[in-house]
């Protein structure tokens, strides 16, 4: 039996590339609204190049009622072989609702409605059984939505893919992140990939490439330690840790990417699992204040690329254990403040990406 995909694209339309690369439809259609337009033709070209399926792109009314979602769904036919499936997860409930209306008085006896569950998983509507997928999504193609591409990367792949001259080198941030909270005067020069510090604080053996010399912690070039990339990596290996074995998750590190209208953004670690993203972003800022304005620059960047349920962690060791409360209460619930204690870190991760229950 082959499959006609329907979905209502919105502002996060994983759940319908989901869907598509779980059942693998012969044909897809797409309806959107103005404000996704843009959206709904980037993913057209998603669906062509996988699964490789003929893709037709309709638009609602701008704020359709629910009859003119409902007689919108006439565009919508489907070959006498086909079963019909309905993504109901994108648009607002009036989309939604008379869609599947629609679409149920024409196709009721040959459609199967589907929706995707926060933690991933994609359901049946009808039975509300787990539906056996092995879709993976990556980061770039959350950026692809929106226009904007991958310009370079330090790293991306799975959590057993991470590279072994990075996995060498983590005795080494963890020692760098504990002069720190000691209060060390760290100095980081950026030209030179170096950091003055005091020998105490290293381990008894670098890493390939690494030397100590009168103060200076040298790297091997790589902004490791003039460009605090160590509490970067930092950060990775404390969500692989809260990842574990789950094969599913996408992780990029020092991901840096540019917009259709030019400009250039960073985030330092991006976790993908099925529709849910975590962007982390760390500050090896020596004083307390002055986070709030970066702060809010980087959670308005994230959400603007990977979508408005992107959940951020902002990770800023001279808060110390507990972040100002001040500052937590002017942040969006989809926000999660981590000072020195890395336990909230590896907490916020797994509820980020719904390993866990909150």
């Amino acid at each position: 039996m082959t499959h006609t995909l329907v979905g209502i694209v919105g502002r996060n339309p994983a759940s319908i590339v989901v869907s598509a690369r779980t059942f693998r439809p012969v044909r897809a259609v797409l309806f959107c609204t103005g404000e996704t337009r843009t959206i709904a033709a980037n993913l057209q070209q998603q669906l062509k190049t996988d699964p490789g399926c003929d893709v037709q792109v309709e638009t609602f009314p701008q704020n359709p009622t629910l009859p003119e979602a409902h007689d919108a769904m006439k565009r919508v036919t489907i070959q006498a072989e086909d079963e019909l499936v309905f993504d109901l997860t994108g648009g607002t409930k009036t989309m939604s609702v008379g869609a599947w209306t629609g679409l149920a008085a024409r196709h009721g006896t040959r459609m199967r409605t589907v929706y995707l569950e926060p933690d991933g998983t994609l359901h049946g509507a009808e039975s509300r059984d787990a539906i056996p997928s092995a879709a993976v999504l990556h980061p770039e193609e959350f950026l692809d939505w929106t226009g904007a591409a991958i310009t370079k990367h330090s790293w991306r792949g799975t959590a057993a893919q991470v590279p072994a001259h990075m996995r060498a080198r983590r005795e080494l941030g963890r020692a760098i992140f504990a002069a720190f909270m000691r209060g060390e005067p760290l100095q980081t020069h950026h030209a030179t990939d170096s950091l003055m510090l005091a020998m105490t604080s290293l381990p008894s053996e670098l890493p390939a490439g690494f030397s100590f010399e009168a103060g200076r912690l040298r790297g091997t070039g790589d902004g490791f330690l003039g460009a605090n990339g160590w509490l970067e990596e930092l950060c990775l290996f404390e969500a692989l840790d809260a990842i574990g074995d789950d094969s599913r998750v996408r992780v990029a590190l020092g991901l840096c990417y540019a917009g259709e209208n030019g400009g250039n953004d960073e985030s330092d670690v991006v976790l993908v699992r099925g529709a849910n993203v975590v962007v982390i972003e760390s500050k090896a800022r020596g004083k307390e204040s002055g986070a709030g304005a970066d702060l809010h620059k980087r959670v308005q960047k994230a959400e603007r690329f990977f979508g408005a349920l992107t959940r951020v962690i902002f990770v800023h060791p001279a808060w110390g254990a507990t972040p100002n409360t001040d500052l937590q209460e002017s942040v969006k619930a989809s926000v999660r403040l981590v000072g020195s204690d890395l336990a909230q870190l590896r907490d916020a991760v797994r509820k980020g990406l719904h390993l866990t229950k909150p």
